[in-house]
């Protein structure tokens, strides 16, 4: 009897101690879970409430320049980063491979020149009006003596003939095609070209694949955010890169495509019209033969009598002065064989930066083929895209707080200058463009950069502040947990807040308290209290220990919430 006795005394003394070491042990874990709580302090301050946005800096002003006439690139006078004046020349056609046409109008641009000149400064019309005068009658009695009218007519057939010649053979120059070698070369540029957007595109698509795995998996809250931002800013450096790699193979098919097209269908039909010209020529000479062969008709002679009749009326018109007509004219037809000339180099079209340069010397281009690019970047500016729901809060005035993946630890300022009144929809959502003006821009801030944009929309003073990241959903209302009075008196020292609360043998979860709030100004950290049961000073945490009050409370926590 006793030795069982002893045997339950024994029993009843382990159970006892296993009791007192698990609710020991258990307390213990649960203190030390609290001994890593983060908090931070209630404070009053100011708070600025921004829109978030993403955008691409541009310059103030911007011109794709290509080239309007066929021609081999003869020079080009800046290089990338050159800084231009309006109207300078950038690159010109060399004279040896000028189109017809080109040269017809450096021809009459130098002939109207010189007849405006005469026409103002000389006599000559006069003088020429009353020669016509004098031709009309010399025609006249031509016609009625017309031995050397025949000899002049035999010699127009054979000038003529000389002149179809001239033209089958620049026909013929014109339509020859470019050689083989060139069109290879092309081809296999074009190939390299769209092998690398592959790759880009590739890498995209691996992109999207593990944000979409990452967003599914069950990797933490807090690393699977600094993942996913990871992911997204190394998909927006391979969006650019895309871009990049889609300009240039565009370029690339565009130059193959032009060398297979047959000669510009302009030269071809200028020459084809030269050849034209001179056939119809040929074939007026010898009718005009045909015709005076055997003499002139009455009916010949009575359209001379006429001729005779208007050159005596137009001296009449111009021996005085120079018709206003006439002036305006001989004007019109110099401006448009200029603005043909002018065709043969590429001017600046402002003041501005050369940011791209798509030609060499030497280089065969067609009508439409790239040439500069020319950016004023003495000023500028940020396209934002806005979503539908917050672009009601942006106005013209605005700042604006700039940073740049590209630019570590810097920060920019702008203004907001416009704001779009309609909106673009893509996938599904409308987004709205917003135009900032960059303040401070400096060598750094390149065209084409991607940023990231917080546009201050309102501004409120000495208010009462919590951090966003310890708001939390408890049973549906927006809650903060703060340490409780009784907590905060155990210890001064957050790093001995474990150890108080072991040695005043207080339940840890009890020294968490959560107070309902509601909310009004928010910015991306911090957002202002304007109801609820806090005051200055009051300790936040940061990272209340969500399973564990879960497992010891009846409600329950959505610790995922957003603010």
């Amino acid at each position: 009897m006793k030795k069982i006795f002893i045997i339950l005394t024994v029993i009843f003394v382990i159970v006892a101690g296993a009791f007192v070491f698990v609710n020991w042990s258990a307390k213990r874990n649960a203190t030390a879970m609290l001994a890593d709580l983060e908090t931070e302090a209630v404070r009053r301050d100011s708070l600025s409430s921004m829109v978030s946005a993403t955008g691409t800096v541009r310059s103030n002003q911007s011109a794709e320049l290509v080239w309007k006439v066929s021609g081999q690139v003869d020079q080009i006078l800046p290089r990338v980063g050159d800084e231009i004046a309006t109207g300078e020349t950038l690159a010109t056609i060399s004279k040896t491979s000028l189109p017809a046409y080109i040269i017809l109008a450096q021809a009459d641009l130098v002939n109207y020149q010189k007849e405006l000149e005469t026409l103002l400064k000389s006599s000559l019309q006069q003088a020429e009006a009353l020669k016509a005068v004098e031709d009309a009658e010399k025609a006249l009695q031509d016609a009625l003596h017309p031995e050397l009218t025949q000899a002049e007519a035999l010699a127009a057939i054979a000038s003529a003939e000389a002149d179809l010649d001239n033209a089958n053979t620049q026909l013929e120059i014109t339509t020859k095609r470019p050689s083989q070698s060139a069109i290879d070369q092309s081809f296999a540029n074009m190939l390299l070209a769209e092998n690398k957007l592959s790759k880009t595109l590739e890498s995209i698509e691996e992109i999207e694949w593990q944000r979409a795995k990452i967003s599914s998996s069950q990797i933490p809250a807090v690393i699977r955010k600094d993942i996913v931002k990871a992911l997204r800013k190394a998909l927006e450096g391979l969006e650019f890169q895309r871009t990049q790699d889609q300009l240039a193979y565009n370029r690339s098919v565009s130059k193959y495509e032009n060398l297979l097209k047959p000669a510009d269908p302009l030269d071809v039909a200028v020459a084809e019209a030269a050849v034209f010209a001179a056939q119809a020529q040929l074939d007026r000479a010898r009718l005009e033969y045909e015709r005076i062969e055997d003499g002139f008709s009455p009916a010949d002679i009575a359209v001379l009598q006429a001729q005779l009749a208007d050159a005596q009326r137009e001296y009449e018109r111009v021996k005085d002065s120079p018709p206003a007509e006439d002036i305006a004219i001989l004007e019109a037809k110099i401006r448009a064989s200029q603005a043909a000339i002018d065709q043969t180099e590429i001017t600046a079209p402002f003041n501005g930066t050369v940011t791209r340069i798509d030609i060499q010397p030497g280089d065969q281009v067609f009508p439409g083929t790239p040439a500069f690019r020319i950016d004023d970047i003495s000023s500028l500016l940020v396209d934002i895209n806005v979503t539908e729901i917050d672009v009601n809060l942006i106005q013209p005035g605005q700042n604006v707080v700039v940073t740049f993946d590209a630019i570590l630890a810097k920060e920019y300022h702008g203004t907001v200058v416009e704001v779009a009144t309609v909106g673009t929809e893509t996938q599904g959502v409308t987004n709205f463009k917003v135009t900032v003006k960059l303040l401070d821009a400096d060598e750094d801030v390149r065209p084409e950069m991607t940023s990231a944009a917080d546009i201050i929309t309102s501004e409120v003073q000495d208010v009462l502040l919590v951090p966003n990241r310890a708001i939390r959903l408890l049973d549906g209302v927006r809650v903060i947990y703060i340490l409780s009075d009784s907590a905060m008196k155990l210890s001064t020292a957050q790093n001995q807040f474990a150890d108080a609360l072991l040695k005043a043998e207080q339940s840890p979860l009890n020294a968490i308290v959560p107070v309902p709030i509601s909310l009004g100004a928010s910015s991306g950290l911090y957002s202002e209290v304007i109801s609820g049961d806090l005051k200055e000073g009051d300790l936040v945490v940061l990272n209340p220990p969500t399973d564990a009050l879960l497992s010891n409370r009846s409600v329950g926590i959505a610790v995922d919430a957003q603010p």
